[in-house]
């Protein structure tokens, strides 16, 4: 009986060790396998875009905004923190003329990171101005500014200017390549997709917690606010059938997005 148990406890053993093994082995590929950084360079030349124009509409009230004036002032800003941290490069500027220095800074930084030129201190500066523009004006950000967070942070990891950039350019005419297989591009691209899974199955719960989502009618919500309409759909009003296919699609598509991506 005593042979038995040892003769199991050593099965279980090998079986332990194998598994662990096979998942140390997926975890270090998943991870750190060298790979092309062209899918890392072209996330470097879509988000730079977008981080480009997002900021470039706050051109449109500036000093409204940020200004000493603000419709959010300092003294709101640290009283909504509280004892959080809130720091701002934009915290420094205290005259229209640094303001706009500052303003003219962070486009012409956004600028170079979309075309990939000088791309490494171009990321760091990048995410630097989009952290800074978020503290300042906490009540006027949106989803759309936290993807811009995440990204700009994770485009500072790896390779992102050794495709599809000046940079990649000029060292294509010095007889350097920039473009081989790099573990960092790897795991920056790792660190996306795992923060997209996360978010989008958080934003899929949240979801959950508003009557509207239940009831179908929150995608109405949305398109009949004029305030941020691009088209007009108002003439969904007439098929609140798909009014309500495409509110529970919406809520569906996130809470699963992390398991189907993959």
């Amino acid at each position: 009986m005593l042979a038995r148990w040892r003769q199991l406890g050593s099965l279980v053993g090998d079986y332990v060790r194998s598994a662990s093994s096979a998942a140390s082995d997926h975890w270090n590929r998943f991870w750190f396998s060298p790979v092309d950084p062209s899918t890392l360079c072209l996330i470097r030349v879509l988000a730079g875009t977008m981080l480009f124009y997002s900021h470039a509409v706050w051109t449109i009230d500036l000093e409204a905004f940020f200004g000493e004036q603000s419709w959010m002032t300092r003294e709101v800003v640290q009283q909504l923190f509280g004892d959080g941290y809130s720091w701002s490069l934009l915290s420094w500027c205290r005259t229209p003329a640094s303001l706009w220095t500052m303003h003219l800074l962070a486009l012409t930084t956004f600028a170079l990171l979309t075309i990939g030129l000088w791309t490494r201190a171009a990321s760091v500066l990048a995410f630097l101005f989009t952290v800074s523009y978020a503290y300042r004006t906490p009540g006027a950000l949106y989803g759309l500014d936290q993807v811009n967070g995440f990204l700009s942070l994770y485009l500072m990891l790896g390779p992102s200017g050794s495709r599809f950039s000046v940079d990649a350019w000029r060292a294509k005419r010095a007889r350097r390549s920039l473009d081989r297989p790099s573990v960092s591009a790897n795991i920056a691209v790792r660190l996306i997709q795992c923060q997209l899974c996360v978010m989008y199955l958080f934003a899929g719960l949240s979801k959950l917690q508003g009557q509207t989502w239940w009831t179908g009618l929150a995608v109405w919500g949305g398109v009949a606010n004029q305030e941020y309409q691009t088209l007009d759909l108002t003439w969904l009003a007439d098929w609140p059938l798909l009014v309500n296919f495409l509110t529970h699609a919406t809520v569906a598509s996130e809470l699963s997005y992390c398991v189907l991506i993959w």
